[in-house]
């Protein structure tokens, strides 16, 4: 009885000296702006207490930009006035266009040809440029100016991977596949058509193609926000 005793009192006082050793080889955090400078536990780094307020992007500086109803106004009137080959005698404000690692915004001017030429990504001969398909990006469309129509759905005839057309400085080649993910083509076929005018929206997911049209004479002017959703980079989002 006494060798029982014996051992569960040596068992107790086991315990209470490892939990002792354990609570005094815990390392315990630093607390305030001491923290940076206290240094760890042999050959660990110092410990560094977390941001208040970390960066969301520490590579770029964020900047808002604001756009009034007036300032497109006047962009689409030169656009129009330009693609008409008439010199305008008001300078347009410039639009900036924003890009991120997340997303882009760029606006996107379109009208007819007064005769067929090659399309701007396929090459296709035709009276306008292409459509698009996106694996990994979301587009949003706010109609800025003019009319005309917004193809969607459906399937991309000709489809082919978008490119760069303006070719390879190093290589010499035409074209260079630059934009895995990324599809032109033209028409859309047994697509969906939106009358579209300044002030409409659209939100066209991954993977939907969609083709702008635009009234002859008119022109067809939006502002793109491209929302990257993590499939490749933002360097292949056009």
């Amino acid at each position: 009885m006494k060798s029982v005793l014996g051992l569960v009192c040596a068992g107790v006082l086991a315990g209470i000296v490892g939990a002792t050793v354990f609570r005094v080889a815990r390392p315990v955090l630093a607390q305030g702006p001491q923290a940076a400078q206290a240094g760890g536990r042999p050959g660990q780094p110092p410990r560094i207490p977390p941001l208040a307020s970390p960066p969301l992007y520490p590579d770029q500086k964020p900047t808002v930009i604001v756009w009034t109803s007036a300032d497109m106004k006047k962009v689409y009137d030169a656009r129009v006035a330009a693609a008409r080959g008439v010199t305008s005698a008001t300078a347009a404000p410039r639009f900036e266009s924003l890009q991120t690692r997340t997303h882009g915004v760029s606006l996107f001017f379109r009208t007819k040809f007064d005769s067929p030429r090659p399309a701007n990504r396929s090459g296709i001969v035709s009276l306008v440029d292409d459509a698009d398909q996106h694996e990994g990006v979301t587009d949003f469309y706010v109609i800025a100016g003019g009319t005309g129509q917004m193809v969607t759905d459906g399937e991309i005839e000709h489809r082919q991977y978008g490119h760069n057309p303006r070719g390879s400085a190093e290589s010499g080649a035409k074209t260079t596949v630059v934009f895995p993910g990324e599809f032109n083509g033209q028409p859309i076929r047994d697509g969906r058509t939106y009358d579209v005018a300044p002030g409409d929206w659209l939100a066209i997911p991954p993977g939907v193609p969609h083709w702008p049209g635009y009234n002859p004479g008119n022109g067809l002017m939006y502002v793109g926000v491209k929302i990257n959703i993590g499939l490749y980079g933002p360097n292949t989002m056009y």
